[in-house]
């Protein structure tokens, strides 16, 4: 009652998204001469987030950018960044990365900063759960011109949702209790896709660890836009930036 429009959750997915992987490689695999492990070695990885909400005629989908493996674990754990002390950030995109043609190679190698190595493979295949694969042909959305891509699910589960406005998206993600223990604490809580103004428009999202408590809807200006738009898109990014927060500022 106290948001715009409330939706239940139906189903939420967290994927690694690999591409790049041979013809050869992937028949290799299919036939068990190669491991999973040895085909992806060398390769672009990304994580997708996919979201279905109840009476929603479409699927929220993010695309969250991390320079490592190491630093996608620690974002989905809502683990502390070294670098700086504060919980890991990430990069998000609103859109899917397109499937990769010629013309494409340079802006994939821009947005997928994962290229994966040997190290990176036992990362990826300890929290696999390889029954779930999406293995893409080439050609196909998410896949490459002449190669394979796959969805690698490491989580699944329901979001709830909090406040959705146009430039802040709450939700509350519980994994399915019958995943292994490890892949329950994946994106585990409260996590918040923000945009900033600075240096450009851009989408970061983090775990809300020290916050884990639903935002008050009225002082961070509940919408109910489910809908993710590009950073560049949006007319008001800073809360303070809506015409409403005017006539609020004083009961928040």
């Amino acid at each position: 009652e106290y948001y715009v429009d409330w939706r239940k959750g139906k189903l939420a997915v967290v994927q690694w998204h690999l591409r790049g992987i041979l013809p050869e490689d992937k028949e290799a695999y299919d036939k068990g001469k190669k491991s999973f492990a040895e085909i992806i070695v060398g390769h672009s990885l990304h994580q997708d987030f996919r979201i279905w909400f109840e009476g929603l005629d479409y699927r929220v989908e993010w695309v969250v950018l991390e320079d490592s493996m190491e630093s996608y674990l620690r974002y989905n754990l809502g683990q502390r960044d070294p670098r700086t002390g504060n919980v890991q950030k990430a990069l998000a995109l609103s859109k899917e990365i397109p499937a990769l043609s010629e013309k494409s190679k340079a802006e994939e190698k821009e947005e997928d900063k994962v290229l994966i190595s040997e190290s990176d493979t036992k990362i990826i295949e300890k929290y696999a759960l390889h029954e779930y694969d999406n293995w893409l042909p080439p050609g196909d959305v998410g896949a490459g011109w002449r190669t394979w891509g796959v969805l690698v699910t490491i989580s699944m589960g329901v979001v709830l949702p909090g406040v959705q406005r146009e430039s802040f998206h709450e939700y509350f993600y519980y994994p399915s209790p019958d995943l292994p223990k490890r892949n329950q604490e994946i994106l585990h809580g409260r996590i918040i896709f923000r945009a900033f103004k600075k240096p450009r428009p851009l989408w970061w999202t983090w775990m809300a660890i020290r916050s884990p408590f639903p935002a008050n809807p009225w002082c961070e200006l509940d919408h109910g836009v489910y809908k993710p738009l590009p950073a560049e898109d949006l007319k008001y990014i800073d809360k303070e930036d809506y015409p409403e927060w005017k006539e609020r500022r004083e009961d928040c």
